[in-house]
């Protein structure tokens, strides 16, 4: 899947693509830097409307108690609560450290006012901006300035990620997507020990990004190097001791770990508003459908879900064969895409990933970009139909015909990823066919190797 459909440029184009390259290029950083400001003047506005409430209203409660009792003392309120949110220890170092700045600057008594909620949505903004600037930093190196420009703009501009961030303020989303990032941009500067700390770093801001570390652990520690092992072992066990330690020191390690547990089975349904698999097959209805019920034998949805998310993960690695390049990113893409379609309890935005790194790929291939296309539609819709005054505000027909359209929505999700799927079942590698056939967006460079 994801394979290259050339188009035949002739020396013309492909001279006119050189000029407009070079001009990209003159002045990248400041290029780069207007772009981001771009994204964020665009995202301002959005700071100051009422985003998600329940997230909103959670984060605040999370940020007093750590800013009042101390970070050690983070996870009492999500042990007596649990739907306030439950989080690793990273993602409340953001919190603590933003709640200290409003403290400090606005109210010591920590009241909530609007100045509040908009530096909890400030987070995932400039989370954007820095994605961007790592997406740029990322296909700059696989392929040329001009490219990871466009990729970095194109992210910017994507309306379901400034839906995510600026309109609903998914305080953890972008921090954990840019440590997977970040990791991949390691492993391709050859840094093993830094892709697996800001891996591990990523799993500390959200357990999420643990979708992901079968797939770094596949890319830095093959072949079997017993020095290579121990040095991601090390990284990324110091920086989990690190993170960990305030709780260790504190005593409260054990209620941290009590109030994590609680994670598993926090909505124990087979989809929480994601158009996946489950939300087909239940047309709808998934918030009524208990994920740990049997329904095939003695399996449970959650089960199915999990064997299912293990199958296509074995065959994206498989299919994977190269570890550098752009093949990384595409594979990277469907298996975020295959845990948000076969995994149970399934929140909408958890397609986000999907989306940003399918726009990373698209630069050598027509059909990531077709792909980012439809499923940045899909996301949005997603997003839209299941936003709570919406849904709050329809009964009777009009509710049924939302409910139809999430199931047409989901509908095209599933054939979607039956048809990627599909693709890596039958079609031979990305590594192989990128390997074949010369990209389009570096004419000088094909050129060479036909010399």
């Amino acid at each position: 899947m994801l394979s290259e459909q050339d188009r035949p440029e002739s020396d013309d184009a492909g001279a006119k693509h050189v000029a407009g390259l070079r001009s990209a290029t003159q002045h990248p950083l400041l290029l780069l830097g207007l772009i981001v400001a771009g994204g964020l003047a665009l995202r301002l506005p959005l700071a100051f409307i009422h985003g998600y409430s329940a997230d909103i209203s959670g984060s605040v409660e999370l940020a007093r108690n750590i800013v009042l009792k101390g970070l050690p003392h983070a996870y009492a309120p999500s042990l007596a609560n649990p739907d306030l949110g439950v989080y690793p220890p990273a993602y409340y170092y953001v919190l603590g450290l933003l709640g200290a700045i409003y403290q400090r600057f606005f109210s010591l008594s920590f009241d909530r006012t609007l100045t509040l909620d908009v530096m909890l949505k400030l987070v995932p903004i400039l989370g954007d901006c820095l994605i961007a600037v790592i997406l740029y930093s990322l296909v700059r190196r696989l392929s040329n300035t001009r490219a990871a420009l466009w990729v970095a703009a194109v992210f910017l501009l994507c309306p379901p990620i400034i839906y995510n961030s600026a309109y609903w303020g998914m305080f953890g989303d972008p921090l954990y997507m840019a440590c997977i990032l970040l990791a991949l941009l390691a492993i391709q500067r050859e840094r093993t020990s830094l892709a697996w700390v800001a891996m591990t770093v990523g799993v500390l801001v959200k357990p999420q990004a643990f979708a992901f570390v079968p797939l770094i652990a596949w890319l830095t520690l093959r072949p079997v190097k017993l020095g290579r092992w121990i040095r991601a072992g090390a990284a990324s066990g110091l920086t989990a001791t690190a993170i960990w330690l305030p709780f260790v020191v504190a005593g409260t390690l054990p209620q941290a770990i009590a109030a994590l547990k609680q994670t598993v089975g926090l909505f124990p349904v087979v989809s929480a508003n994601a158009h996946n698999v489950w939300y087909l097959l239940t047309l709808g209805k998934s918030w009524f459908v208990n994920d740990a019920d049997p329904l095939l034998g003695p399996f449970s949805p959650r089960v199915m879900g999990l064997i299912g998310f293990g199958l296509a993960y074995v065959l994206a690695l498989v299919r994977l064969g190269e570890t550098r390049g752009w093949p990384v990113l595409a594979t990277a893409a469907y298996i975020a895409f295959a845990f948000f379609m076969l995994s149970t309890e399934m929140h909408e935005n958890y397609i986000v990933p999907t989306i940003t790194l399918l726009m990373a790929t698209w630069p050598w291939s027509r059909r990531a970009s077709k792909l980012a296309v439809v499923l940045t539609f899909t996301a949005l819709v997603n997003m839209v139909l299941h936003d709570p005054p919406l849904q709050g505000s329809l009964e009777g027909q009009a509710y049924l015909t939302l409910i139809n359209l999430t199931v047409l929505n989901s509908g095209i999700n599933v054939l979607v990823f039956i048809a990627w799927t599909g693709a890596l079942l039958w079609n031979s590698t990305v590594a192989r066919a990128m390997a074949a056939r010369p990209t389009r967006l570096d004419p000088v460079q094909s050129s060479a190797k036909a010399h």
